[in-house]
């Protein structure tokens, strides 16, 4: 599961498209990754947090619930990123998850609201950098913008497939733009961990640190599956290494960008990893699609099994 964490109700700060109307239906939370559900019985309200990468952490806040179903049933597999909302009544609504599980909830009301409980930027220290999917065309360019190329450019000069933002601060620092030639998968993911941007998209996981202009690309077996944190699985066992799956396989890169070990042959459509606990990554893998899933536990130290 992803990171679980209380909201502080009183650390609040308006989204800015919060600040008009908007249609439940229109939230901008396709992809997002669903944290934590908190429900608090005695004053009916419920709290949705949400990141949404490169614009951060999001509460979505239900006051005055009377029916709320969360199920954890996975039908179509682990995962806690946002499909879809949709509104189904005049006080009913509902989240679809990517794995398949709908959450439903009855209330009076409902607001989306940024948590400002974030690390701030404080001036004369490095401020926090930050990266997100977007379309080329729609990324920022221009002289003060470096530029990182994956895959092969197209000869004929259109626009690369999908691009990466990558700020530091408010600031718009790197650019990363992927190219053809990096294979197809219905997933991809980015994470910047301390100053080292990790990609995962078609069938590669790129680390790219742009402070030193390093990049190194590492094909997958298979599509890109998910990229685990140590904020991801609420462990701090993981540190500052970061965890790749793969349809098949899973990599564990240690807080410089190095690959520290590659464990194959763990599924053949799909590896999940639920929890680091001391020295062991346990997780899923399917080996039977749809639903075959099997756990498993490794070293997290070699990557063999535990």
């Amino acid at each position: 599961m992803r990171a679980r964490r209380m909201v502080n109700a009183a650390k609040w700060q308006p989204a800015p498209f919060a600040r008009r109307p908007m249609r439940f239906d229109d939230l901008p939370l396709h992809d997002a990754t669903l944290s934590s559900v908190h429900a608090c019985h005695e004053t009916g309200r419920c709290d949705l947090t949400l990141r949404l990468g490169i614009s951060g952490t999001h509460v979505l806040r239900f006051e005055g619930f009377n029916v709320l179903s969360v199920p954890r049933q996975e039908p179509w597999g682990p995962s806690c990123a946002v499909n879809a909302t949709r509104q189904v009544s005049p006080r009913a609504y509902e989240l679809e998850l990517q794995s398949g599980d709908v959450i439903h909830i009855e209330a009076r009301s409902w607001t989306f609201q940024k948590r400002c409980d974030e690390p701030p930027l404080v001036s004369g220290h490095p401020a926090q950098m930050r990266a997100a999917f977007m379309a080329a065309e729609a990324a920022s360019g221009g002289p003060h913008v470096a530029t990182f190329v994956l895959g092969k450019p197209s000869p004929s000069g259109s626009p690369a497939r999908a691009a990466v933002e990558v700020c530091r601060g408010a600031e718009t620092r790197w650019r990363i733009d992927l190219c053809d030639g990096l294979g197809e998968s219905g997933f991809q993911d980015v994470r910047c961990v301390g100053d080292v941007v990790y990609v995962g998209y078609g069938q590669q996981v790129a680390v790219v640190s742009p402070m030193t202009g390093r990049v190194a690309s590492y094909p997958l077996a298979g599509y890109f599956g998910h990229l685990f944190t140590a904020e991801d699985l609420d462990s701090k066992a993981l540190g500052r290494s970061v965890l790749v799956s793969s349809a098949s396989e899973l990599l564990c890169f240690d807080a410089a960008g190095e690959r520290v070990w590659r464990t194959t042959d763990l599924a053949i459509d799909g590896v999940i990893v639920h929890r680091v606990v001391g020295d062991a990554v346990e997780g899923s893998a399917e080996w039977d699609p749809p639903g075959g899933w099997r756990p498993f536990r490794l070293n997290l130290q070699s990557g063999k099994p535990a």
